[in-house]
């Protein structure tokens, strides 16, 4: 599935190099990286049955690391295109709100979880599964319960809001991994990444440990003012960094300005 997707971050024009926040970059760069090297040394089946999830050797043969490794793997042209555009389209965002760390932490958690449930789903399979789609419906899922009614357009021509679209997703997933026994796809990793990702973000105890994550439903736009005016802050000037003045909205502008006037008047002496 193909789409597009509309907020206020794409009124520029965003190139890969300048634009790209660090771990967003760095993990489509290492998956680029180890797919060309897989592709050039020829060793590709190889290295799946290494370092790809086998459901039944990594608890049978102990190779634990797999729910790891699987997710920067791919097994065709396509397969890492498709990742990486979704992951550069809605991780961005997700980065500059959260923050490079904890952004990372949870794009291998999700990756990870979802790499524990299929195992746990189907734990004799000896077929190999390689991608990093479950933690790019991770990404999905906390897009959608950030921004639930920003539209997407699907094949770029049919707008939904993407609330819309990840419950078809989520239906697809659901019911492919009923029904599907022998597909090449693993739907059941795309379900698991979905619920791996709602977990930790709706999770109050993971909550608790990442108090900066917040999951609201915004109304209109990326300019709705934040609970918190300091983390409204912290987001304002992390894309102010990435993208410049001129990036930045009116709104945006102008909260930084009165910040700034604040901050003077605060320190002028008496």
């Amino acid at each position: 599935m193909r789409f597009q997707y509309n907020n206020p971050f794409n009124r520029l024009n965003i190139g890969f190099n300048t634009s790209l926040p660090e771990a967003v970059k760095f993990l489509i760069i290492l998956n680029i990286i180890i797919f060309i090297i897989t592709e050039i040394l020829g060793f590709k089946f190889i290295f799946f049955e290494l370092f790809g999830l086998i459901p039944r050797l990594s608890w049978e043969s102990y190779k634990i690391w797999q729910p790891l490794t699987y997710i920067f793997l791919h097994s065709g042209f396509f397969h890492i295109l498709i990742n990486m555009l979704v992951l550069w389209m809605f991780g961005r965002e997700l980065e500059y709100r959260w923050g490079k760390n904890k952004f990372l932490l949870y794009y291998l958690f999700t990756g990870v979880g979802s790499g524990i449930l299929t195992i746990l789903y189907n734990p004799y399979s000896i077929i190999p599964i390689v991608g990093a789609s479950g933690a790019i419906y991770g990404i999905l899922i906390a897009y959608t319960l950030i921004y639930p009614n920003r539209t997407v357009y699907i094949y770029g021509i049919f707008p939904m809001q993407i609330k819309f679209m990840m419950i078809l997703l989520g239906l697809t997933a659901l019911f492919a991994s009923l029904t599907q026994t022998n597909s090449s796809i693993s739907h059941i990793t795309h379900l698991a990444g979905i619920i791996v990702g709602f977990i930790f973000l709706k999770w109050n105890n993971i909550k608790r440990i990442f108090p900066k994550i917040k999951v609201y439903e915004e109304k209109n736009s990326f300019e709705n003012p934040l609970s918190n005016k300091k983390d409204d802050l912290d987001i304002i000037l992390e894309k102010l960094k990435f993208k410049g003045w001129e990036g930045l909205t009116e709104f945006e502008r102008n909260k930084l300005f009165n910040a700034s006037k604040n901050h003077t008047k605060d320190q002028t002496p008496n």
